[in-house]
């Protein structure tokens, strides 16, 4: 047991670094296009004008706070288990603060019936835990998958988080997000597996043996899948910029009416507005021709 806790301590570090790359990652295309615009949705469908710096930003702080859930689950689950033997102490005058200090433990546990109830919850916490940067890991892969579709055609990434099809040529698909995104589904059912295995009655029982499966299967789970993302993130372009000198030109069509038109024609990266319930409403029409160009 004390070697599963150990591991899961030195595991944290790990993840926890590779988390705060994810989120500097993020942090860094947000201020590199913190003013690029993008269509902002809700419903899937276009709602309000936006920017990339907001989206990316969006990742950054939700990357942050995954980094404070891990240092308080690492916390938590950072006692020693040492000296409760099969869960019933035994009759030796153990100086269980030595193996404490010396193993870098926050603190022992106290009761020794609880170190093996306590067998699998630790890690069920632990997993649960990891779930979160995952589920941001599914968002993001999710929201990729559509910007990248033709339909959308927002973004570009590096070839080689691409595939060719099998039987046409002329087509790539986004593989490796795909498999990003379906990884949580994996660790949600390590989650169950070690959920379901834990059911039992106080002490001692040989099922708590396969806890180690679902633990180390979930940490490597989440460092191959976090680890992908920085250099992914990093790769991620624009289709705009394939334009060089001559960038089409952008119309925001969302909404537009003479209350906001004021503040809508200040926004530098809009080039014109298509204006739709409005025009119907030839006064109102009017007013935001006369406030565009005021």
């Amino acid at each position: 047991m004390v070697a599963m806790r150990l591991y899961a301590r030195a595991q944290l570090d790990q993840i926890q670094s590779t988390n705060l790359k994810v989120a500097q990652s993020f942090l860094s295309k947000a201020y590199k296009h913190a003013s690029d615009p993008m269509p902002g949705y809700t419903h899937l469908q276009r709602a309000m004008p936006s920017t990339w710096g907001l989206w990316f930003g969006a990742f950054a702080e939700s990357f942050l706070d995954n980094a404070d859930l891990l240092l308080n689950v690492q916390s938590w689950m950072n006692i020693n288990p040492l000296g409760s033997a099969a869960g019933y102490g035994v009759n030796l005058p153990l100086t269980r603060d030595i193996s404490t200090r010396e193993l870098n433990f926050k603190r022992k546990q106290l009761n020794s019936l609880y170190v093996q109830n306590s067998r699998g919850k630790f890690e069920l916490e632990l997993i649960g835990s990891l779930k979160q940067p995952m589920l941001d890991v599914r968002k993001f892969s999710w929201d990729m998958s559509i910007f990248l579709s033709q339909e959308f055609n927002l973004l570009s990434i590096h070839e080689k988080y691409q595939t060719g099809s099998s039987i046409m040529p002329n087509k790539s698909n986004p593989d490796v997000i795909e498999i990003l995104r379906a990884n949580y589904s994996l660790l949600a059912g390590y989650y169950a597996e070690l959920e379901n295995l834990i059911s039992l009655p106080s002490g001692y029982h040989r099922d708590l043996q396969l806890t180690k499966r679902s633990l180390i299967h979930s940490v490597h789970c989440v460092l191959k899948t976090m680890g992908m993302l920085p250099d992914l993130i990093k790769s991620i372009n624009f289709i705009k910029s394939k334009f060089g000198s001559n960038p089409p030109k952008i119309l925001y069509g969302g909404s537009v009416n003479n209350q906001n038109i004021s503040q809508l024609k200040n926004i530098s990266s809009i080039d014109g507005f298509l204006i739709g319930g409005a025009s119907q409403n030839s006064k109102k029409f009017i007013d935001i021709i006369k406030k565009t160009y005021n």
